[in-house]
Formats: structure tokens, C-alpha cells, sequence
């Protein structure tokens, strides 16, 4: 009797299973062997491999240009060779290459180790507060005439973002080691790129100085925060729709969680790039170095040092409570890394791209990127 039940009972199972499946869109097609595992500590410690530039702020609040400033001896003949090949009168070529002398010595640096940081300052005892306007108004005209040299080389499209897909490639990642389906991770791996194509933001009343950096390179106010100053809107971009993103999973609408969280993960990454933290003045007078820097990361995304790989091999992740406090942690992390990526490529755009400490500062970031991606697709999913 009871066999008969059973055989009676299977076409029901079978009919509740199909139906199940149908209906249940979170089933992978393939769970991961591995799973994520969580981070003990928060704590975002700078890897001891990596050889850290910190320029004091009595040199970066003296002038605009105060990478001019902040050089040693090797990094001034290079300042000094560029000026050499300037397409202008030989004239004009000494006058400029003689004021910088000057202004080097008026306003010595001193350079100190301690571990794997240099901190590059003004002499002790220096009462430096602010370059002269006539100094100022000098140091803008080499700066341009540089730039002019050096944005030729660099002709990408203005981009506030890891350039070369990798907002996409980060949050596609993250949503498969949770076990989910190919259809819903494209789902937010398409919708991860779409913030860029939003209208701009630009910075409220009180902040017109960071006009040129928001227009020329970074795009729009919400792309990147400063966590010194308090900047941006990247943070809140990002709490604002993981929490949508949450709300929609919870009512089951998956596929509107899903295309939310693309776009909360936006905002994450892009502050994971050490350019979206700060130096905004001295990248509006300098923008190729932004757009070097990003076209330095896509290039070797799939390529070359194949960056793409410290995302996919990471299956650690920072639990995260709070997406915006996340973020603003994740944009002081990687501002460790500001001058560093800054000044390598400023003083060194023929080789920066074999600099191995600059290949380290890249690699830090993108696993910690990695990680609180990771935790953002939990936070939001679960």
C-alpha cells in the first residue's frame, strides 16, 4: 500500500520541482566550487611592498602647482629637460627654465623615509603659506605649456571611471561567487556603466574651485569623494541605491535589484581609484595624468598584467552594514595611494607603465575594491 502512495505521489513532487525552478531566478546555472569567505579585520592596512609618496600639505596648500615644487633633484631635470622641448622662442625656454631654478631654491623640500613611506616637505622652520600671485601666474604658464605637450598623448574621452569595463567585469564577478545566475549578474554588469551616461552633477555653491576638475576630468560630482575634505557624492550615490536594490530582492523583483545594485556598485568602484579621492585642483591643471592613469589600468586589465585577475581570484569580503560608510572607507584606503599614482606618472610618463610600485598601488586597490564589492552583492542580497 504504502508503495503505491509513493508512485502516486511522484508526478506531484516532479510538477512542484519544475515549478519551483521556474519561479526561483536566484539558482545559479553553476555554483562555485569556492565560496566567499569574510575578512577578520576591517582594518585596510598599505601592503608593506608597496613604496608610498605622502606630499605634506604645507607644500599642496602653497600653489595649485605645487607638483613643480614637490621634486627631487632627478624629478627637476625632467621638469627642466620638458621645458627644454617646448615649441617656444629659446627666449621664452630660458626664462622659464631660469624661474624654476629660482623658485627651487626660494622654497627648498626636504625628502625623509620612514618605512615604506616618503614624505616630501618644506624645510623645517619655512613660514610658506601661499606662492606669490606673480609666482603663481608664472608656474601656470610652464604648467600649460607642459600640459599641452602631454594631453597629445592621451586623447581618450574624459571617463571617472576605472577605465575599460572595469565597473562591469567587478560586479559581474561579485554577483557569480555568490552562487548566482549568469542572467542576473549581467543584469548589474549592464547597468554598472550606465551612471555615466547620466547628466552631470556639479558641485554645490561653496565648492566653484573644484569647477574644472568635475568638468574637465572627473565628469560629474557624484563619480568621487574626498574623505579628507568631505567631497562628493559618490557615498551616498551608492547607499542610495543598494538600498532600492535591497528593497526590490525583498519584494522579488530581481531583476530591478539587480540592475540597482549595478548602479550602486558604480559609485564604490569608482572611489577605488586613487584620482576620485582629492588632488582635484592639480588634476584640472594636469588632467592627462587622470586619463593616463585609467588608460594604464584598462590596458592591462585583460592584458599585460592582467589586473582583471586580482578581482577574480579574491574570494575575501568586508561585511558591509552601511554601503555609504563603506564607501567613504574605501575612498580613504586607496587616497593612501593618491600622490604616489599621481607623481609616478606626472615626473615619469615614458615609463610609468613599467613601474612596478605603481603596479602594487594598482593591485592594492582593486583587491580592496574587490572585496567590498563582494560585500555590497551580500549586503543587498541577503
Amino acid at each position: 500500500m504504502n508503495g503505491k502512495v509513493g508512485i502516486r505521489a511522484l508526478p506531484v513532487l516532479l510538477t512542484l520541482l519544475l515549478v519551483c525552478t521556474a519561479i526561483t531566478p536566484v539558482v545559479a546555472e553553476d555554483v562555485p566550487a569556492l565560496r566567499p569567505q569574510p575578512v577578520e579585520s576591517l582594518e585596510k592596512g598599505v601592503p608593506p611592498n608597496i613604496e608610498l609618496m605622502q606630499v605634506a600639505d604645507n607644500i599642496k596648500d602653497s600653489t595649485p602647482y605645487w607638483i613643480l615644487l614637490a621634486a627631487g633633484e632627478p624629478e627637476r631635470q625632467i621638469i627642466l629637460e620638458w621645458v627644454s622641448e617646448l615649441n617656444v622662442p629659446e627666449d621664452e625656454e630660458d626664462r622659464m627654465s631660469m624661474f624654476l631654478q629660482e623658485i627651487w631654491r626660494k622654497y627648498p623640500v626636504m625628502i625623509e623615509k620612514e618605512g615604506n613611506t616618503i614624505h616630501m616637505s618644506f624645510t623645517p622652520g619655512a613660514q610658506y603659506t601661499k606662492l606669490t600671485e606673480n609666482e603663481n601666474r608664472m608656474l601656470e604658464e610652464i604648467s600649460t605649456a607642459i600640459t599641452k605637450v602631454q594631453f597629445d598623448l592621451y586623447n581618450a574621452e574624459v571617463s571617472p571611471e576605472w577605465h575599460g569595463g572595469q565597473h562591469s567585469d567587478i560586479i559581474y564577478l561579485s554577483v557569480k561567487k555568490w552562487g548566482y545566475s549568469d542572467a542576473l549578474a549581467n543584469e548589474a554588469s549592464v547597468a554598472a556603466d550606465d551612471p555615466d551616461t547620466w547628466p552631470s552633477i556639479v558641485p554645490p555653491s561653496g565648492y566653484e574651485e573644484f569647477d574644472d576638475f568635475i568638468n574637465t576630468v572627473c565628469h560629474s560630482w557624484d563619480h568621487y569623494y574626498n574623505p579628507t575634505l568631505g567631497t562628493g557624492w559618490a557615498p551616498l550615490r551608492c547607499g542610495e541605491f543598494s538600498g532600492s536594490a535591497k528593497d526590490k530582492i525583498d519584494q522579488y523583483d530581481w531583476e530591478g535589484g539587480m540592475r540597482d545594485l549595478g548602479w550602486s556598485s558604480h559609485f564604490m568602484t569608482d572611489v577605488g581609484n586613487p584620482l576620485h579621492t582629492g588632488n582635484e585642483v592639480e588634476q584640472a591643471a594636469f588632467p592627462w595624468v587622470h586619463f593616463a592613469y585609467e588608460d594604464y589600468v584598462g590596458n592591462n586589465w585583460m592584458a599585460g598584467y592582467q589586473f582583471k585577475n586580482v578581482v577574480a581570484n579574491n574570494w575575501e569580503y568586508h561585511a558591509v552594514y552601511s554601503p555609504d560608510l563603506t564607501t567613504r572607507l574605501l575612498a580613504g584606503f586607496s587616497k593612501n595611494y593618491e600622490d604616489t599614482v599621481y607623481s609616478t606618472i606626472f615626473f615619469y610618463p615614458d615609463s610609468f607603465d613599467s613601474n612596478q610600485n605603481l603596479r602594487a598601488a594598482t593591485e592594492a586597490c582593486l583587491l580592496s575594491t574587490a572585496k567590498d564589492t563582494l560585500g555590497l552583492v551580500k549586503y543587498v542580497t541577503d
